[in-house]
């Protein structure tokens, strides 16, 4: 405590009349579906890839079949 009291004097934060510390501590929670690691990463980056791909073929044929109609 004696750190804080004389980091805050120095910075001239406070005139030293009172200083409060919240020492709250909470449990962090994380769903499963909101946790990323590596290799779901890689995963989720290779469905897209994919996605894309198929999207980008999707879009050539339908290119390809209005001008054959045309």
């Amino acid at each position: 405590m004696r750190f804080l009291d004389a980091f805050v004097e120095q910075l001239d934060l406070f005139g030293g009349e009172l200083i409060a510390i919240d020492g709250s501590k909470f449990r962090a929670v994380n769903a499963r579906d909101r946790s990323y690691t590596a290799p779901r990463l890689k995963k989720l980056l290779k469905d897209i890839d994919a996605a894309i791909t198929a999207y980008l073929q999707k879009l050539d044929a339908h290119d390809n079949q209005e001008s054959s109609t045309n």
